[in-house]
C-alpha cells in the first residue's frame, strides 16, 4: 500500500518541476524535439506534394484555354466565310430577281465600267440587245454623259452585264464576277 503525504502550504503554488532520478530531461526533450521534427518533415512533404498536384492543375487549366481559344478563332473564322459566302448568294438571287424584272440601271452599269476601263474616248460597248434598247432611249433623250462611246447589240451578252474594248484594254461588268469578288473580299 502507498504511503500519502499531505502538504499545506500557507500560499498557492506558483511552479512546478518534475523530477525524475538525477534530474537529467535532456533525453525526452531531444526525443520530443525529433518527433516534432519528423512531423514538420511530414507536413512539408504533404505541401511539397500539394502543390506539385496545384502546378499540374495549374498547368492543365492553361492548356484548356489555349486550346479553347484556338477552336474559338477556327470557328468565328469558319463561320464569318460562311457567313459571307451566304450573303453573296443571298445578293446574288436578289439581283437575279432584279433583273428579271428589269429593275436595274443600266446606264449606271455602263457608266462603271467606263470608269474602271483605261480610257473612256472610242469605247466599244456591247449589250444585250434590251438594254441596247434602253441605252438607245437614254441618248434620244439627251440624259446621258456618254459621248465618244459606241454601242453595239450583242445577244451573247446578259442582260444587266456590259463589255466595254477600247484600244487600251477591256473591262468585263458581269454581275456574277463582281459578286464573286466581293465574295472572295469577304471570305478573306
Amino acid at each position: 500500500m502507498l504511503n500519502t503525504v499531505s502538504i499545506v502550504l500557507d500560499r498557492p503554488i506558483s511552479s512546478a518541476q518534475v523530477c525524475g532520478a538525477g534530474g537529467n530531461t535532456e533525453p525526452v526533450q531531444q526525443a520530443a524535439a525529433e518527433q516534432a521534427k519528423a512531423m514538420f518533415d511530414t507536413e512539408m512533404q504533404k505541401i511539397e506534394a500539394e502543390k506539385k498536384r496545384i502546378a499540374q492543375l495549374i498547368s492543365a487549366v492553361e492548356e484548356a484555354v489555349t486550346e479553347i481559344d484556338d477552336l474559338r478563332k477556327r470557328v468565328v473564322t469558319e463561320n464569318q466565310k460562311q457567313i459571307a459566302l451566304l450573303a453573296v448568294e443571298i445578293a446574288r438571287k436578289i439581283i437575279v430577281s432584279e433583273i428579271e424584272e428589269g429593275k436595274y440601271d443600266i446606264a449606271a452599269m455602263i457608266e462603271k465600267a467606263l470608269q474602271a476601263s483605261p480610257s473612256r474616248d472610242g469605247a466599244m460597248v456591247r449589250l444585250n440587245p434590251a438594254d441596247y434598247v434602253t441605252v438607245e432611249e437614254i441618248m434620244k433623250s439627251g440624259s446621258s454623259n456618254f459621248e465618244n462611246v459606241k454601242f453595239e447589240a450583242d445577244s451573247s451578252i446578259l442582260p444587266a452585264h456590259c463589255f466595254v474594248a477600247t484600244s487600251k484594254g477591256v473591262v468585263e461588268y458581269f454581275i456574277d464576277d463582281q459578286l464573286n469578288s466581293i465574295g472572295k473580299s469577304l471570305g478573306e
